[in-house]
């Protein structure tokens, strides 16, 4: 579902319409806040586990302090990575890297880099939330994050999106 064939112009990236980014971020909502969950209850009982999320937290803070988009691309997947693996679902580490954000990411990037969640605060947030150890206040801490994204994508033009 990645590629889309156009007859007598070849292959490409297929095109997310608006109704394909809701339902993708209504995916990705839940299974970050279930990340987010299970990275709670890890992070609590785990001083090792704790420090590894506050360091990858810290590369995305790093990043972002020297304006490095590209880093920050990098250091947001490894956190995300971070998230998902201190869960400890295996199934949510199966189906989490399914999800095509990266396909929005890249199709949305020219309106502003809207799709991407560049915004140190919402990180620092999430990190917040599960480092209290309290599953139910990461959870909505995680779901509110893509809230973030989702409200950034709704103020776009039709134009941003594939049509149906």
């Amino acid at each position: 579902g990645v590629v889309t064939i156009i007859p007598n112009r070849g292959a490409q990236v297929r095109l997310l319409t608006r109704a394909d980014v809701d339902q993708l971020l209504d995916v990705v909502e839940l299974l970050l806040g279930l990340a987010a969950r299970g990275a709670a209850s890890t992070a609590q009982s785990s001083v090792r586990d704790a420090h590894i999320l506050q360091k990858f937290h810290a590369g995305l803070e790093r990043a972002h302090d020297q304006n490095d988009f590209t880093g920050f691309v990098h250091a947001r997947e490894d956190y995300y990575r971070c998230v998902v693996r201190l869960s400890g679902n295996l199934e949510l580490q199966r189906l989490f890297p399914a999800a095509q954000v990266h396909i929005m990411r890249v199709q949305l990037r020219r309106f502003q880099n809207a799709a991407d969640a560049t915004a140190i605060s919402d990180f620092a947030m999430l990190t917040g939330a599960i480092l209290t150890g309290d599953p139910v206040k990461a959870e909505r801490a995680g779901r509110e994050h893509v809230g973030f994204t989702r409200t950034r994508l709704a103020q776009l033009p039709e134009s941003a999106f594939g049509k149906r």
